[in-house]
């Protein structure tokens, strides 16, 4: 995770460092055994709907799954694993 932190200035990096804890925090309290998986992210982005998160909030958190999800393609590069996460909110 500090890799993908590492590029990022400080705000954006305090910001992106607690989308990724809440994230996996959320993972366990949820006894999820894939973070990876779509269906771990359709459930996150309905959580965040329930609770009532700002649209721009949901997409951010989202986004920045999407771009640690990018960082972890070390074998590939240039074809990122494809994710469902950062879709439209609905």
């Amino acid at each position: 995770m500090a890799g993908f932190l590492a590029r990022y200035s400080d705000s954006t990096r305090k910001s992106y460092a607690y989308d990724l804890r809440a994230f996996f925090g959320w993972c366990e309290r949820a006894g999820l055994r894939s973070w990876r998986s779509a269906a771990a992210h359709r459930a996150l982005r309905r959580m965040l709907e329930e609770n009532g998160l700002a649209r721009a909030t949901i997409s951010r958190r989202l986004s920045t799954l999407t771009g640690f999800y990018r960082s972890l393609s070390s074998t590939e590069p240039s074809r990122p694993p494809r994710l469902s996460i950062a879709a439209t909110p609905g």
